[in-house]
């Protein structure tokens, strides 16, 4: 028995050297091992995304609230069917259209007027969100035109001290209401003097068709 117990730590010492000297190797199982596709699936489909747009009436109200600021913005641009980096005039067919010609040619029944301006005077935010999903709200009568959406339940009115180079002539304290789908224009505490329908000329980078 003596003996024995001498040649015990002759055979510990070996294993407890593997077991703590020699690296751990660890096995992982295969994803397989876990989950298969189902053998009667034979195509992969991609995901679907599913966009819920919001139909309140809240959607009707002021895309921009509060006073003018485009700066706020890293662009500079308030987003609406008005492409922001040009101008518009009011004409006599009853639309708001593309325009070169000097701001200060502007009048008072065909005023001129840059298209962010228009963009935080008019839209609403339903307009908004249709201008981002699909484009705007196509016209019925031409392919060119975009029409904005007509709720005259809905009106909202925003005061500004214009300049020339926002709108001209209507430069000063001005009131401007969207009533449906006309923009009304009228000095601040008087009279209205002024009523344009809000119906643009589609700008040449929206797809036609939509």
């Amino acid at each position: 028995m003596k003996s024995n117990n001498r040649n015990m730590p002759r055979i510990l010492f070996p294993i407890i050297f593997l077991l703590v000297l020699l690296p751990l190797t660890f096995a992982e199982g295969a994803m397989s091992d876990y989950c298969i596709t189902p053998p009667f699936l034979t195509h992969s489909i991609p995901p679907n995304v599913l966009i819920v747009l919001d139909n309140s009436l809240s959607m009707n109200d002021q895309a921009y609230a509060g006073s003018y600021d485009p700066a706020q913005f890293a662009t500079g641009y308030y987003y609406g069917y008005f492409d922001p980096s040009k101008n518009y005039q009011y004409q006599s067919s009853g639309r708001w259209e593309e325009t070169t010609a000097a701001m200060t040619t502007g009048t008072y029944p065909n005023p001129i007027a840059t298209g962010n301006f228009l963009n935080w005077a008019t839209m609403r935010r339903v307009e908004v969100s249709k201008k981002l999903l699909v484009g705007g709200k196509k016209s019925l009568s031409s392919n060119s035109w975009l029409d904005c959406e007509d709720t005259s339940g809905w009106n909202f009115q925003k005061d500004h001290t214009t300049t020339a180079a926002l709108i001209y002539p209507f430069v000063g304290d001005y009131r401007f209401e969207r009533t449906g789908d006309d923009l009304n224009i009228s000095p601040i505490a008087e009279d209205l003097i002024h009523s344009t329908p809000i119906q643009t000329l589609m700008s040449a980078s929206l797809r036609d068709g939509l």
